[in-house]
């Protein structure tokens, strides 16, 4: 499907993207857990709390952008090394 938004002569406005930046994880954990992601400038912060002694919580960076609009997602690139 092909999708403007705007004039086809208008110019393409292009940005870049930190690839880690403290916006782009997330936290999981089983439920009886608590967990909390914290960011700041150029940091983060998890806080938990387990209910049982196997509980595990995650700390995850996806690699594709499922909460943006196709148009305007950051590319995805798996290739993490440099």
């Amino acid at each position: 499907m092909n999708l403007w938004f705007t004039r086809p002569d208008a110019p393409l406005e292009r940005s870049w993207v930190k690839r880690f930046d403290p916006l782009h994880w997330t936290v999981d954990f089983p439920s009886g857990a608590s967990a909390s992601l914290v960011t700041g400038a150029h940091e983060m912060a998890v806080e938990a709390g387990f209910l049982r002694l196997g509980d595990l919580v995650g700390l995850i960076f996806e690699s594709r952008d499922r909460r943006a609009h196709p148009a305007h997602a950051r590319e995805e690139r798996r290739d993490y090394s440099g």
